[in-house]
């Protein structure tokens, strides 16, 4: 049987097709990965401060009381972070910008009931980011909506192409979001602390009782050192 002629954009769209096919497995496996991390994550940590979290709040109270500290929260911070961090376009420019957004994805340019709901979701978010004066929420909604493969209607070879490249680009962009956070967390505190806990269970050792026990020790230390303070 003769093989079929493909035209040029017909061979791209199957190309990209099958990167696509590559870099949604290579997803797939990176969120598999790093939501694998957070769970293990999060029961160590509750399985630690539910071992630990006792003597750590002991020791505070009684360091307080021997040095005499206020309690928590009797200081309020004297600056917003998120204001020392925000950065403002000017209200014509913010409002320009508005419009354009407005310009791509307003509700009203909807052609089916899904597409309606998703530019409800996003006009939403730019009317609440235009409120605030969040210039940089804008530009990012406007270029998440740009970048959507969904926004490509019809069943032609330009647009089934270009929803394939859009949707290899978002999915290489998730990515790298992943293999981000991944190394984020792998630089946290919690997670050195679950890799000694993992070595010393490797070595049939218990660390969240050993650990346990060391607090105790301090914490009777501890105590001691007040009520001789108290005595004096």
């Amino acid at each position: 049987m003769p093989q079929a002629f493909l035209s040029p954009e017909e061979e791209e769209l199957e190309r990209k097709l099958a990167e696509l096919a590559t870099v949604e497995s290579e997803l797939f496996m990176a969120e598999a990965g790093l939501e694998s991390l957070r769970s293990e994550l999060r029961d160590f940590e509750d399985a630690y401060m539910k071992a630990v979290g006792p003597c750590y709040a002991a020791m505070e109270e009684l360091q307080a009381e021997a040095m005499n500290l206020p309690k928590d929260g009797e200081f309020a911070s004297s600056c917003s972070t998120a204001a020392q961090q925000a950065e403002f376009c000017s209200p014509g420019e913010l409002k320009s910008l508005f419009r354009e957004v407005a310009k791509h994805i307003h509700p009203d340019l909807a052609i089916s009931e899904e597409d309606r709901r998703k530019r409800d979701e996003f006009m939403a978010g730019a009317n609440a980011a235009y409120a605030n004066g969040n210039d940089a929420h804008l530009r990012d909604l406007l270029m998440q909506f740009k970048g959507d493969p969904e926004a490509i209607k019809g069943e032609d070879i330009g647009s089934r192409l270009i929803r394939a490249i859009r949707s290899i680009a978002r999915a290489k962009n998730k990515i790298d979001e992943a293999r981000i956070e991944t190394l984020t967390i792998r630089k946290t505190d919690l997670y050195f602390l679950k890799q000694r806990a993992d070595r010393a269970s490797f070595e049939g050792r218990d660390f969240l009782a050993e650990t346990t026990a060391k607090l105790e020790r301090q914490l009777e230390q501890e105590r001691a050192r007040v009520a001789q303070m108290a005595a004096q």
